[in-house]
């Protein structure tokens, strides 16, 4: 069943002039914009297409160049100069080991943040005598050197280079000495070759 629906000429002619429905009709199409086409610059064809171009603005990493210092040691230069450094094979016997300097780091983190310092990620690059470059993530690196700048601790004399072994079993006081840290290897002082054996 269809229904019809009639409608007054005159009722339809008042509704078209009111106000509400002449802003609700839509514009005529002769005021219409016509739509407008984008047009391709034409490149020269010498020129050559970057795929992809970046910037690492924030590196992700932090490196830090650390000196483990005794009262023996407190006044003698660092071995980090690159022709020492150079000269040293990989690894020797007087290198710190990794395993201790992470031991050696645990305590100034721990007490400085407690559970929060431990937990922060410690990546040993290298050790070359009492030097040792690290790195750690750039949003602890902040906290990281402020652990390390007014910690004084102890440690085993057997495990630190350059002090006195007369007796193994006497505790030494060690401290950390922040020698350079930038958010590249490069800036931690040196030109980065030393890292590397070169």
């Amino acid at each position: 069943m269809a229904h019809t629906l009639f409608l007054n000429p005159t009722a339809v002619a008042e509704l078209a002039s009111t106000s509400e429905y002449a802003q609700q009709a839509p514009a005529p199409p002769s005021q219409t914009r016509p739509a407008q086409k984008r047009k391709r610059k034409d490149k020269d064809a010498s020129q050559t297409h970057n795929l992809q171009q970046t910037t690492f603005r924030r590196a992700a990493w932090s490196y830090f160049h650390l000196t483990l210092v005794t009262p023996q040691t407190a006044s003698l230069p660092s071995l980090s100069t690159a022709a020492t450094i150079a000269e040293s094979s990989l690894s020797s016997p007087n290198d710190i080991s990794p395993i201790t300097t992470f031991s050696l780091l645990r305590p100034p983190l721990q007490s400085f943040l407690g559970i929060t310092g431990v937990a922060i990620p410690i990546d040993t690059l290298k050790t070359c005598g009492r030097d040792v470059w690290i790195r750690v993530p750039r949003q602890d690196a902040r906290a990281f050197r402020a652990a390390l700048s007014g910690w004084v601790g102890s440690a085993d004399r057997e495990y630190v280079t350059g002090s006195a072994t007369v007796d193994s079993s006497v505790k030494v006081r060690v401290a950390w000495r922040i020698q350079g840290e930038g958010g590249t290897v490069l800036s931690t002082g040196g030109g980065g070759g030393e890292m590397f054996g070169g």
